[in-house]
């Protein structure tokens, strides 16, 4: 008789416990994507959309390149470590990136046409330059030669040598990201931290989503139908087992 209230306490532990279960798989099949935190996701957590973004950088060109230069033979050590810092960035920085313009300026000393010529050239030598760094992604080599300076123009700075530096900012080449930063884009956040998904396109956009509800609930349907018919035959086969100790025992005849 014992042994008999244990199995039937064993088997009521068994029900609750596949209950549980059942019941946790149809909260993770019906809830939202983050909502759940017994899915595995925290239930404060907020997710924002993809959103693509320009960051623009400036480079000193009397940094990049000698004076008046523009090949790659030109650059300097310190322009060289810029170019590789740049490279870094937009390989670990960015999720994607759409494009990524350079813009090449310059100061007012010399021809218009003259001016253009080396801004496109700086452009495309620092193009150049990032592809064979591994940036491997649309970039488009411009020129705005002279026409927009950021200084005063420097007039009546004199002499010569004061003059190129009084114009050292409007020398420089201006980097255009377009693109998919990884800072808490494309990202959940829980307070102060930041929890990345699983897979990239888990921040999706309704459709997307919807498929990934109705997968879902589909597997937690499966699931739970088989929770169901695996208590069904543990129940079967415990009740029988039950009866089967129930009976009386046959005596023994003299």
């Amino acid at each position: 008789m014992k042994n008999i209230q244990i199995k039937m306490k064993t088997f009521g532990m068994e029900k609750v416990v596949l209950a549980g279960l059942v019941s946790l798989l149809a909260a993770c099949s019906t809830g939202g994507v983050y909502s759940n935190a017994a899915c595995g996701i925290h239930p404060k957590a907020k997710c924002t959309k993809s959103k693509v973004r320009e960051e623009q950088i400036n480079l000193a060109a009397d940094a990049l390149f000698k004076f008046d230069r523009y090949a790659e033979k030109d650059l300097l050590n310190q322009g060289r470590d810029q170019l590789d810092d740049l490279a870094h960035k937009l390989a670990n920085h960015y999720i994607d990136i759409e494009s990524l313009t350079l813009v090449g300026h310059t100061d007012r000393l010399g021809s218009v046409p003259y001016n253009n010529r080396l801004g496109l050239n700086r452009a495309k030598t620092i193009r150049a330059y990032l592809q064979s760094r591994g940036v491997d992604v649309n970039i488009l080599a411009k020129t705005a030669g002279e026409s927009q300076p950021v200084t005063d123009g420097c007039h009546g700075v004199r002499p010569q040598v004061k003059l190129r530096a009084c114009l050292q900012p409007d020398r420089r080449v201006v980097v255009k990201v377009l693109g998919i930063k990884k800072t808490r884009v494309n990202q959940c956040a829980i307070g102060e931290d930041i929890i990345t998904p699983v897979e990239k396109n888990i921040i999706m956009d309704k459709p997307n989503k919807d498929n990934l509800i109705k997968d879902a609930k589909a597997k937690a349907s499966q699931m739970k139908n088989d929770l169901i018919e695996d208590a069904q035959a543990k129940a079967t086969q415990m009740q029988g087992d039950l009866l089967e100790e129930a009976k009386p025992s046959n005596l023994m005849k003299d």
